[in-house]
């Protein structure tokens, strides 16, 4: 599982996909971590999150069959 991430402001968009086929993972998991806010892929494994100014950037990626990944942002 691979994400890539574009932010602007306190918003965090992004794509998560299979890296060796460049497929979309749709449905992938994605919480900021020690918190109850998260999104979840759209078909095209693309997500969007808003971080307050003192919230933690760093994130919990999750989705079937793949390893969950702690990533910051």
């Amino acid at each position: 599982m691979k994400i890539e991430v574009q932010r602007t402001g306190n918003m965090k968009h992004g794509r998560i996909f299979d890296p060796e086929s460049n497929q979309p993972l749709t449905g992938a998991n994605i919480i900021i971590e020690g918190s109850t806010t998260g999104a979840t892929t759209n078909n095209e494994g693309r997500f969007s999150l808003e971080f307050s100014e003192n919230e933690n950037s760093r994130v919990i990626d999750s989705y079937t069959g793949y390893s969950s990944t702690h990533i910051n942002l």
